[in-house]
Formats: C-alpha cells, structure tokens, sequence
C-alpha cells in the first residue's frame, strides 16, 4: 500500500458548489470549483452535493483506513484496502 498525498488541510464547502482546503493557519491554500457538464450538465443540489462528498472525503479515507487495519472481519479489511487502493489511483 502506498502512502496517500493529497492536499493537507481541511476542507469546507462554501457559496454551494466551491470546495477550499485550509492550511493549518486557516489559511486558503487551495480551492476548486464543482460544475456539472454534457448536455444535460448538473443541478445545483447535485453539485452541491459533489462538493460536500469532496469536502467529507479527508475523514471517510482515514475512516476507511482505520477499517482496513482494525476491523475483525477479513472481508470488511480487505474491501477497506480494496477502496483504499481505488482513492490513490492505484486500481
């Protein structure tokens, strides 16, 4: 399993579909813009809800995580590493 390098900091949903990491300092240090596209493109609840997914997924990961080395179900571990793998980009 390789070591996950995403952008540090916290991330918050403002304005509905603006998505900001914030340094330790509270600091912008990055942010990003959710918008739908094709032609039927996206309603503003679902870009809303991308950008929370977004925003939430620092904490689901390292939730995930701890289920991949503390669960007592085999499988539950192995499909934790399994998501794991699928976040980095490796499967």
């Amino acid at each position: 399993m390789s070591e996950a390098e995403f952008t540090k900091g916290e991330w918050i949903v403002l304005d509905g579909a603006f998505v900001y990491a914030l340094n330790d300092d509270g600091v912008n240090q990055f942010d990003l813009t959710i918008q739908g596209h094709g032609d039927k493109g996206a309603s503003d609840n679902e870009l809303q809800a991308n950008a929370h997914l977004i925003a939430a997924a620092p904490e689901l990961y390292d939730f995930i995580e701890d289920l991949s080395q503390n669960s007592e179900d085999v499988t539950q571990r192995e499909e934790a590493k399994r998501l794991l793998a699928k976040a980095r980009g490796e499967v």
